[in-house]
């Protein structure tokens, strides 16, 4: 369980996919505190590392391109998150003040930056179904799963060689450059 504000300390947040609404119920009594609604397919919920907000993804089946947002201490819903070109956001997790989800409708791993309220990286997987991840703390590397694919996308963020221009004659100036290297890791139909 994510850490939590103190005034919502041992609360479980609870979707239901049926009823398109988020409960926030006591984990010792199951006591209901709050029932907010959220979009037409919750998949995934996320809370913040301050425990102020939660993230609700919506899949819609490579359709939709929407996450929900909820201030937890006032226990409503704030506007929602638009992600588009990214179509079906799933997998969720908050790392370092950013907000990581996948995109199965749009085979990508995207990153939203809550302080300016703005999608601030993108990375294609180029494998179906892009489902859950992984950040590090650090973000340095992560793991999607492609569950369309039966793959694992290993991003790791490294120094790499200046790219050759067309030309084929490189820059005198040029020099090695921050990327994230990818590794395709084949697991399984279904992963």
């Amino acid at each position: 369980m994510q850490a939590y504000a103190q005034d919502n300390a041992g609360t479980l947040l609870i979707l239901s996919k049926t009823d398109h609404v988020m409960e926030m119920r006591n984990a010792v009594s199951f006591k209901l505190s709050a029932r907010i609604t959220v979009g037409p397919d919750p998949h995934e919920v996320e809370v913040s590392s301050d425990g102020l907000t939660a993230y609700v993804s919506n899949a819609g089946y490579g359709t939709l391109h929407e996450i929900d947002v909820i201030d937890l201490a006032k226990r409503v819903a704030r506007p929602s998150i638009d992600t588009l070109p990214l179509l079906s956001p799933h997998g969720l997790q908050f790392v370092d003040g950013h907000l990581w989800f996948t995109a199965q409708g749009s085979k990508a791993v995207g990153r939203y930056d809550p302080s300016a309220c703005k999608i601030a990286w993108i990375m294609g997987t180029g494998e179906e179904t892009t489902h859950l991840l992984n950040v590090d703390p650090g973000a340095h590397r992560l793991q999607a799963t492609n569950s369309g694919s039966g793959t694992v996308n290993l991003f790791e963020q490294r120094m790499v060689a200046p790219a050759m221009p067309p030309t084929g004659v490189m820059l005198a100036n040029a020099k090695q450059r921050l990327d994230r290297v990818q590794t395709l890791v084949r697991v399984g139909a279904g992963a």
